[in-house]
């Protein structure tokens, strides 16, 4: 036999709210460790200019959501009390028209270039004026105060842009729940 308990409240035992719900099946946890904040996403609605053989800050100029104000000049940075395990995923479309040429997006972390292999190099093979998506994916076990930046290194001889567009060149994260 199955037993129903009804409630729009649940709290710990310091009547702290932990879960309420709305009375139509809308649910909304309260509780920090229930939540994957904080979190971000921002993408690029002007183009990064990417000097040859550099590595590039790719700019982030529109944000959609930023849970906790952690988002700001296209860095990521902990807040106070939201260190633990964090999830990060950013893509970078470039006009890649030339033969042979390397590209790849790599996360700076407190403004060096990671060296937990979150680097994606790409021989580009095509030809033309042709877009290349470059995305990368990564876990990051994170500090207060530890920052986030995306940028961008390409050697095919002459200056690139990145394509500006809220599908292509984008950046997000959040904290993962019981990581």
């Amino acid at each position: 036999m199955a037993s129903i308990i009804k409630a729009n409240q649940l709290q710990d035992f310091g009547g702290n709210s932990i879960i309420t719900s709305d009375g139509a099946g809308n649910v909304t946890p309260n509780a920090s460790g229930i939540k994957s904040t904080p979190n971000f996403y921002a993408y690029q609605t002007t183009a990064t200019s990417l000097p040859n053989n550099a590595n590039t800050k790719v700019t982030f100029d529109t944000e959609v959501m930023d849970s906790n104000n952690a988002f700001s000049s296209s860095r990521f940075t902990v807040p106070s009390g939201q260190a633990g395990k964090y999830f990060f995923h950013f893509s970078v479309e470039v006009n890649a028209n030339a033969n042979g040429s390397v590209f790849y997006p790599i996360l700076f972390v407190n403004g060096a270039s990671n060296t937990n292999g979150v680097r994606s190099r790409r021989d580009h093979p095509g030809s033309g004026s042709e877009i290349a998506g470059f995305n990368q994916s990564a876990f990051y076990d994170a500090s207060v105060g530890d920052y986030f930046e995306i940028y961008f290194y390409q050697n095919c001889g002459s200056t690139k842009n990145t394509n500006n567009s809220s599908q292509g060149t984008f950046f997000f994260g959040y904290k993962m729940i019981g990581a």
